[in-house]
């Protein structure tokens, strides 16, 4: 078990393996984002995927794009379409008016301290500040 202080921070290429471990460890195979899909994920908005770090263990991770209203106005509204099938790479507008928080996984072993909570209010003190 990782010892140390939590650091949130944004999420990077080299977090790749590690996050592909976390998602599967906190997902069903069907729900768990990919290798390709987080990596599409931090090469098309970077700010908005962020990591919660112990020592050298990952044990939480919250993903977020900006999109535009008109993208959740389809009927009937899906998930594939609004986020590109999980990769953000057609989705994601870095002048979008909505802040989506897609995601957010914790680690079973680090569940109820909080890590997610702190995931969360980071992305919301940060979608405050975009413009």
């Amino acid at each position: 078990m990782a010892h140390g202080r939590l650091t949130l921070r944004r999420a990077r290429h080299d977090d790749l393996t590690d996050l592909v471990k976390l998602e599967a460890a906190c997902w069903p195979t069907p729900l768990a984002a990919t290798h390709d899909q987080l990596s599409a994920r931090i090469a098309t908005f970077h700010r908005g995927q962020l990591v919660a770090q112990i020592g050298e263990q990952l044990v939480g991770y919250s993903s977020a794009q900006r999109i535009h209203a008109e993208l959740i106005t389809n009927d009937p509204l899906q998930y594939n379409t609004v986020t590109d099938n999980d990769r953000f790479t057609t989705t994601h507008a870095n002048d979008g008016e909505i802040y989506q928080l897609v995601g957010v996984s914790t680690a079973p072993e680090f569940r109820g301290r909080r890590i997610a909570r702190q995931l969360i209010d980071l992305q919301i003190a940060r979608a405050w500040k975009l413009d």
